[in-house]
């Protein structure tokens, strides 16, 4: 994968292609998890390329509207963390929801992110009536309260 500014759009764009052997990706399965990302797929241009040893690899070429998340995608911690989180989706080694926003919104990587979700779980078979998506929301709409809370379990957060 690579995460990109293209230069037909200036700086104000990201786009991210996608490479894939044997047959394209499926649009259907990628859009949610962008999605879940915290990103929205402003268009995507697949192509076929084809090898020397006639194997072919294709290319989904995305465009991404980043919205207020535009800023943080700018820092290279955060684009890392982005890249990281999508390839453990893709490889099914995370779980794909609202709480993977956390990356682009608050900065955090794929670990911390899936603390958040194992709190998020544990909390509700402990009883808490909030739904699923009310607690992604949350978190989401305090992104700096959440890294802190993540970084205190992994040992990262700054000491006060």
């Amino acid at each position: 994968m690579k995460l990109y500014r293209p230069f037909q759009h200036g700086a104000r764009a990201f786009n991210l292609k996608l490479f894939h052997d044997r047959e394209p990706m499926n649009l259907s399965a990628s859009l949610p998890i962008l999605e879940n990302m915290g990103v929205r797929v402003r268009d995507e241009h697949p192509y076929c390329v084809e090898r020397d040893d006639g194997s072919v690899v294709w290319i989904s070429d995305f465009g991404l509207d980043l919205g207020a998340a535009f800023e943080q995608m700018g820092r290279d911690d955060v684009q890392q963390n982005f890249r990281d989180l999508l390839t453990q989706v893709f490889a099914k080694r995370c779980e794909n929801d609202g709480f993977n926003r956390l990356a682009l919104l608050a900065g955090m990587n794929w670990r911390e992110i899936s603390l958040i979700r194992a709190w998020s779980k544990y909390l509700r078979q402990a009883g808490l009536t909030f739904s699923q998506s009310y607690i992604e929301q949350c978190v989401a709409n305090y992104p700096e309260i959440t890294r802190l809370a993540g970084g205190v379990v992994c040992g990262t957060a700054a000491s006060a």
